[in-house]
């Protein structure tokens, strides 16, 4: 057999088994790229789903606080200054209609420990709006139901899903 013949084939073969070992390699890096690539989107995905439920928390925990304040400022007229009759129980029923609302959405998008928090503090307010509290002031009667809302609305904004 004659090597200057056979040179060519093993040139032409060498160089078919490098193209095909190079564009193996090529394929197998652009798979791994497009999983990296699918896997980085995903976590985007998460992180961008975690922070709209994070800020549909906040909004639902402002809007309790928000009703719970107004039901509180009418419960203080009343017990301070005297605020009765048809308008101011018309307002604190609305306003206590606001809370209710506000912690059922409240029990929509939170966990456990602030959905308690809310019924316990909105059971209070509920309580100080109609009965005058003995011995004790509307704020401190609220105080302590309050705190533990806030306790638990605020780790469950520091919380992630």
């Amino acid at each position: 057999m004659d090597l200057a013949a056979v040179a060519p084939v093993f040139t032409l073969v060498g160089s078919l088994a490098g193209v095909a070992l190079g564009g193996r390699l090529a394929l197998r890096n652009q798979r791994a790229n497009q999983v990296a690539d699918r896997e980085l989107e995903k976590m985007r995905l998460d992180t961008q789903r975690v922070e709209a439920r994070r800020a549909e928390r906040l909004e639902a925990i402002e809007k309790f606080l928000i009703s719970a304040q107004d039901a509180e400022r009418l419960a203080s007229d009343h017990h301070r200054n005297g605020a009765d009759g048809t308008e101011w129980q018309s307002a604190s029923d609305r306003a206590m209609d606001r809370v209710w609302v506000a912690l059922k959405l409240l029990g929509v998008l939170c966990g456990d420990e602030t959905q308690q928090a809310a019924e316990g503090y909105a059971g209070k307010l509920h309580e100080g709006t109609w009965q005058k509290p003995a011995d004790i002031e509307l704020w401190h009667f609220l105080e302590p139901s309050r705190k533990r809302f806030l306790q638990a609305a605020a780790a469950e904004i520091d919380s992630s899903e």
